[in-house]
């Protein structure tokens, strides 16, 4: 049976969860999630769990935040004038944005009269995730990630 390496491509599903038990999301009955392992396709912790495994075998992770979607931080956060906003968003939608050329999403923290505060760290910063995933397919690379 082939173990998964740094490179391969791999699929699995999963359902992540909070540390209290609420689900966050599930793959299934989507197409399972593709990667490369050990690469920067999905969190860190996740990316690299995967090593040493084999289709068919199952894992729990329990990820702390720099293992995730990392610590939140209160410099990635700026106001605009509320007319930058686009119609109909509201506190908690997701915006694409340009910084310096490249892309960045951004969720709309606040609303006031005057302005609105965005906030470009991930919702769930901060958080630590419980990851229950199976591998369900695996290929083999020609090229192992540096």
């Amino acid at each position: 049976m082939s173990r998964i390496e740094a490179g391969d491509t791999v699929e699995l599903h999963y359902t992540s969860r909070t540390l209290e038990g609420g689900v966050l999301e599930a793959s299934r009955p989507r197409d399972p999630l593709s990667f490369v392992a050990g690469g920067d396709d999905v969190v860190p912790g996740l990316s690299e769990a995967v090593i040493g495994m084999a289709v068919g075998e199952m894992k729990t992770v329990t990820l702390r935040p720099d293992e995730a979607f990392g610590r939140r931080r209160d410099s990635w956060n700026c106001t605009a004038p509320k007319e930058a906003l686009p119609h109909g968003a509201v506190p908690g939608a997701q915006l694409a944005v340009r910084l310096d050329g490249e892309p960045l999403d951004v969720w709309v923290a606040r609303v006031s009269e005057e302005e609105i505060t965005l906030d470009a760290n991930h919702p769930l910063a901060d958080e630590t995730l419980v990851i229950e995933f199976e591998i369900v397919g695996h290929d083999k690379s020609a090229t192992p990630v540096l």
